[in-house]
């Protein structure tokens, strides 16, 4: 999968049937400035392609977009923003930060199952073992529309994975 930036991106015909475009939006910072900035920019790209009619719906887990065919899913991970856009009925994304923290193994038995954190303790690679799980267990809950929960159950998805920075990025769809 291709990363873009926005300028790159804005270029390009709007995703058709099959298409996802990720896009970075690389040091915005953090917080809800950051976060307004990325909606910001999402909105005029998405504008550009389809009209003024667009509208970006914050409601649930995920925005929703309203007035294209479109699904986005948003996610952080420091100061860089990613966006994924596609017009596939289920959609999600998540970058998580490759670095090891002293609840690493905790957290990948209670939301990710003993198999993974099995998986993640015996890794040369510890910390993007998590990352790759967590990003893809993430990305999935998006695309679902769930919540994080314990031990919880996700189906399986086709999930690309993207590394350009510290971050390891996953994308699913159906």
């Amino acid at each position: 999968m291709k990363v873009y930036d926005l300028a790159e991106v804005a270029l390009r015909p709007a995703p058709q049937a099959a298409d996802v475009y990720l896009v970075r939006l690389p040091e915005l910072g953090r917080g809800p400035t950051a976060q307004a900035t990325l909606r910001r920019a999402l909105l005029k790209l998405l504008r550009g392609w389809y009209g003024e009619s667009v509208e970006l719906v914050e409601t649930g887990p995920a925005p929703t977009l309203t007035g294209c065919p479109l699904k986005c899913s948003i996610s952080y991970d420091g100061t860089d923003g990613w966006v994924a856009l596609g017009a596939q009925a289920k959609l999600g994304c998540d970058a998580v930060l490759a670095q090891d923290f002293p609840e690493m193994l905790a957290v990948a038995r209670k939301y990710l199952g003993p198999h993974v954190a099995e998986r993640i303790e015996q890794s040369r690679l510890r910390a993007e073992t998590f990352a790759h799980a967590w990003a893809k267990h993430e990305a999935t809950l998006k695309a679902m529309g769930w919540g994080l929960a314990e031990a919880q159950v996700v189906p399986a998805m086709l999930c690309h994975y993207h590394r350009q920075t510290q971050a390891i990025v996953a994308v699913v769809t159906e």
